[in-house]
């Protein structure tokens, strides 16, 4: 088989970051791959018991265009998510961390404005991945 393209989305629903190499583990992803997603505040997504959604209840660009003017790149190695807007605005947090968590679903929420259904909700669930089915 021959890869030509690789890509990880480790935001569900915002850009995509090209790899020129990753490694996976038998029955596993790619790391990094769909790892965090802003949930509507509609959702029901339940972190203490995560299962798989449709799209439409997390931000995707099926529903929410503007989400595709978004630039989103993370770096495994210091864990810093960096998120900036076609207005020069964004964010760079660390979203390991319920801080980091709050302050990017924020900015997300904030950008969605009226797109935005509830209190949308920031998420990384260690194991769980935010992927279509």
């Amino acid at each position: 088989m021959r890869i030509e393209y690789l890509y990880r989305y480790p935001v569900k629903g915002l850009t995509a970051e090209a790899l020129e190499q990753t490694e996976v583990e038998t029955g596993g992803a790619i790391p990094w791959d769909r790892d965090f997603a802003l949930a509507q505040g509609y959702s029901g997504f339940d972190p203490a018991n995560p299962t798989w959604l449709p799209k439409w209840n997390f931000l995707c660009q099926m529903k929410h265009a503007r989400a595709a003017l978004l630039f989103s790149v993370f770096d495994p190695g210091s864990k810093i998510l960096r998120i900036r807007a076609p207005d020069g605005s964004g964010i760079e947090a660390n979203p390991m961390t319920p801080a980091g968590r709050e302050r990017i679903g924020g900015f997300l929420a904030a950008y969605m404005a009226e797109e935005a259904r509830g209190q949308p909700t920031f998420h990384y669930i260690p194991g769980h991945v935010f992927r279509d089915q």
